[in-house]
């Protein structure tokens, strides 16, 4: 679509400029659109006043006998508001539901 395009073209722009103009553009590009998400509208955690340090690692604990884990950014308690903390978190829950069913 339009949108993928003009996203490769602006991650394109920086890269030209690290490694020249040379090098190719990617075969496939991928590119979420959580801003227009009706669940999450481009939303992301934040510390709110009061927010203890390890209110993150609880919003995170297996509950249900580890039959409900909560993941995402929100849940990381160094790396929240970002990609790779939601990441990690996501890989962190996967662990925990594969290790409740062995």
């Amino acid at each position: 679509t339009h949108y993928e395009v003009e996203i490769t073209e602006l991650a394109m722009i920086p890269l030209r400029n690290m490694f020249g103009n040379n090098i190719p553009s990617p075969s496939k590009v991928v590119v979420t659109k959580w801003n227009v998400d009706n669940y999450s509208m481009g939303a992301y955690s934040f510390n709110a006043v009061g927010t203890n340090e390890d209110d993150r690692t609880k919003l995170g604990t297996p509950i249900r006998n580890s039959k409900i884990v909560i993941a995402g950014e929100a849940t990381s308690e160094y790396y929240f508001q970002t990609t790779h903390g939601a990441y990690w978190e996501g890989k962190r829950a996967a662990e925990s539901v594969a290790d409740s069913l062995a």
